[in-house]
């Protein structure tokens, strides 16, 4: 079966940073969701990666891997090609031609499977009851027999690669092509095999460091060097970068935030040099991927993920669980948004810290007190939450609010306000939203009198919870009221959290207004998000403050202020035109076509004056903007009616006309009530004769079943 496969290196800078043992993990992982993964150990020098697979579990115990004799390993497999091509195309001569290209995969897929290279590694899952553990396929460094030391001087690397440069993608598509996941483990420092592990082969690159500024700054300028070579080569896609900072204590918190801080701004910075982003924030993504010491896993080669549960707190498993989920997305941005909407926040760092301070020893002293023994049942209720038990979470929810909320010390209140967050989210989601509202009620009532800042935050953001699930009860005029208090109470809180939860409050305050028909009011609230982000940094706040101009703009539009219209969408348009974020992307084509049609609409009200020439000028100006739009988005049904409304008030009835067609085709029923809609604004006598089109065009198109 042909696959759509990743192939992730994993590189550090230095060595004993558990780079094999973060790839022996995720190799552990995903063949547990049941994906066909191969682990490949590229560390030529010094291999490591059979010491996780080729021994047993326990001392002394049955072997996990088959077959038992020793196998060939990688740089057996590289001299075995090279000295084939060398053979075929001696000197590289013949060897760029096309036909021999194409089969190059294939060839390179035949030399693997006929040189006995794979073990099959049995890995057992403690989150499942299995009848049998699941297998890991493993191509060791090489065979390791006295010919070994002589193989690793003797295979010239740049030779290589400057004669069959080809082999090294090719050999990564064929074994995407054979498995979901292929896992290289790269050689350390600055070397020829270590930038083809990390630029040619991979789709997707883990830089390993730990809390120094060695480690720290190789991995850094490794990812920059693989990033700008991998641009290079147009012909494959971008590289995606996902750092990893691994062994960090816990017992030293504030040298841990310290050099936490100082990755995270190093890889913000690099990622927008690198990929040219004008923004970039990976605080929650460095809150959440981290790997923490434990001595436990220092001493011999363990997985982990066959010992501890996927969430356990604080522990290697689960880091390495939330590792793998972040490499699911198509890139860092994509992996910092899904932690940030899934809930990773100050709440799940408290928790992890705790679990890896009493895991290391310092706080065992109050591991029996009661908040920290509740502490293990949050995670519980959610996973039992998540698979449709919301009963049996809602027990634990409510055994652990009772439990803290006569309490006074920090811990107590993280959990009481956590266990309460979850269970209204776990409500809102099931639709029993009368049910979620009682929960959103307590926090507010519970700490009215409070001055603590992270205890008032919680409450607007149950406040703001309050009113989506009114919203979704009908009772608009209520959630108005909520969402007002929400954004009274922020005037008098600061901070990034407070910011981006006011653009949140006031987003859903002109969503409530405008459904209540007040539609000045919405105005100004949307006017008041815009000017509370006048630099957005935040990639969330980004969209949010791009889709507000954008209901400014038409809301305009409605105001007939069609000129201050055409204004505020094309601000909205050059202001985000860079955007990195794909949502925003998508968005793009509508400012433009906002543009365009309130220029359109100027240009029918100047035409009712008599002012034929000023209104054509205005014509052919929102016409542009459409063309603009539909080379952004060319199959988007509304922005190819107004470009075809535009062609026909010009005059053009065969280009209105192939417009119009395309539009109708894409959405029959939709674009047929827009246009009809749209000769109701400012009626032109031409207005009858293009309703006229529309109806034939659309009697047209092939009627849906």
């Amino acid at each position: 079966m042909d696959r759509q496969g990743q192939v992730i290196t994993f590189y550090s800078y230095k060595g004993g940073v558990g780079r094999s043992m973060a790839l022996a993990n995720l190799a552990a992982i995903y063949a547990h969701r049941g994906k066909r993964v191969l682990a490949l150990d590229f560390d030529f020098e010094a291999p490591g990666l059979h010491r996780y697979f080729l021994s047993s579990r326990e001392e002394g115990g049955t072997p996990r891997h088959a077959p038992a004799e020793p196998r060939r390993g990688v740089l057996n497999y590289f001299q075995t090609v090279y000295e084939e091509l060398e053979r075929q195309f001696p000197e590289g001569w013949g060897f760029d031609a096309p036909e021999v290209l194409a089969r190059l995969p294939k060839m390179l897929g035949e030399f693997f499977d006929a040189g006995e290279y794979l073990y099959e590694v049995q890995v057992e899952d403690p989150n499942l009851k299995r009848t049998a553990p699941v297998p890991v396929y493993f191509t060791p460094a090489a065979m390791f027999d006295r010919t070994y030391p002589e193989l690793v001087r003797k295979l010239n690397w740049q030779q290589f690669y400057q004669l069959y440069a080809e082999v090294f993608p090719a050999l990564a598509d064929e074994l995407a092509r054979r498995y979901d996941y292929v896992l290289i483990d790269s050689r350390t420092g600055v070397t020829d095999i270590g930038s083809i592990g990390t630029m040619l082969l991979p789709t997707k690159l883990v830089l390993v460091f730990s809390p120094n500024e060695q480690s720290l700054r190789g991995a850094l300028d490794a990812g920059f060097e693989a990033i700008q070579g991998r641009k290079a080569m147009q012909e494959r896609p971008m590289l995606q970068v996902f750092p990893l900072l691994s062994r960090v204590e816990d017992g030293e918190e504030q040298l841990k935030r310290k050099w936490i801080a100082r990755a995270q701004r190093g890889f913000e910075q690099l990622f927008r040099d690198a990929y040219g982003w004008s923004s970039c924030d990976l605080a929650t993504y460095f809150d959440a991927v981290r790997v923490p010491h434990r001595g436990y896993y220092a001493y011999g080669e363990r997985i982990a993920v066959e010992e501890q549960g996927a969430h356990e707190l604080g522990s290697l498993a689960q880091a390495y669980h939330q590792l793998a989920e972040c490499l699911e997305h198509t890139g860092i941005d994509q992996a910092q948004e899904s932690l940030r909407q899934n809930g990773f926040g100050k709440v799940d760092e408290v928790f992890r810290s705790l679990m890896g301070q009493m895991q290391g020893g310092l706080i065992r002293d109050i591991a029996q007190q009661q908040p920290v023994a509740l502490m293990f049942q949050l995670p519980i209720a959610e996973g039992l939450a998540k698979i449709g038990q919301i009963d049996d979470a809602i027990r634990i929810w409510d055994t652990i609010i009772s439990r803290t909320q006569d309490a006074h010390d920090d811990i107590s209140h993280v959990l009481f306000v956590a266990a309460l967050e979850q269970k209204s989210r776990a409500l809102a989601m099931a639709g029993r939203h009368e049910e979620a509202l009682a929960i959103y009620g307590v926090l507010p009532r519970h700490f009215a009198q409070t001055t603590d800042p992270k205890l008032r935050l919680a409450i607007v953001t149950a406040r703001i919870g309050a009113g989506v699930q009114l919203a979704s009860l009908g009772r608009t005029a209520d959630a108005l009221s909520a969402f007002e208090d929400a954004v009274q109470r922020l005037a008098a809180l600061g901070g990034t959290e407070a910011r981006t939860l006011l653009l949140t409050a006031l987003e859903a305050k002109a969503t409530a207004l405008l459904e209540l028909g007040r539609h000045e009011d919405a105005y100004l609230t949307l006017t008041e998000l815009v000017n509370q982000a006048p630099d957005a940094p935040d990639k969330s706040i980004r969209a949010n403050v791009y889709k507000a101009m954008l209901n400014r703009s038409g809301l305009l539009q409605r105001f007939e202020r069609y000129s201050d219209a055409v204004t505020a969408s094309l601000q909205a348009y050059e202001r985000f035109r860079d955007a990195p974020e794909p949502e925003i992307q998508a968005l793009l084509p509508f400012a433009l076509t906002n543009a365009g049609f309130a220029q359109l609409c100027r240009a029918k009200q100047v035409w009712q004056t008599g002012d034929e020439n000023t209104a054509r000028a205005l014509l052919e100006d929102a016409a542009d903007k459409f063309t603009q739009a539909c080379e952004r988005a060319p199959q988007e049904p509304s922005i190819l009616e107004n470009a075809g409304y535009a062609a026909f008030l010009l005059g053009k009835e065969d280009e209105a006309r192939a417009l119009l067609r395309e539009a109708l085709s894409l959405d029959n029923a939709k674009v047929r009530a827009d246009a009809l809609s749209d000769t109701e604004i400012h009626p032109l006598p031409q207005d009858e004769a293009f309703r006229a089109l529309v109806l034939s065009l659309a009697e047209e198109q092939p009627k849906t079943p």
